[in-house]
């Protein structure tokens, strides 16, 4: 996940955080937090352990604000 501002500067020190969870099949929910690994760069290393179709939910905190967004991702 990359963070930047309006004027795209990096936003840094963000807790970013992810749920992945299967919307058909067999139910298998993962939960990751992110590390920053480079100024506005968030990494979660946990992979999917099932191939097929997975809902990705990730939230990010910083400074008093928040977002969320959910995006489905097929694993192969």
């Amino acid at each position: 996940v990359l963070l930047i501002d309006r004027d795209g500067t990096p936003i840094r020190g963000a807790k970013v955080t992810a749920m992945a969870e299967r919307p058909v099949g067999v139910s298998v929910a993962l939960d990751e937090v992110f590390d920053e690994d480079a100024p506005g760069r968030y990494v979660g290393r946990t992979a999917l352990t099932m191939p097929g179709q997975w809902d990705v939910h990730v939230t990010v905190a910083t400074d008093g604000h928040g977002f969320a967004a959910t995006r489905r991702v097929v694993a192969k």
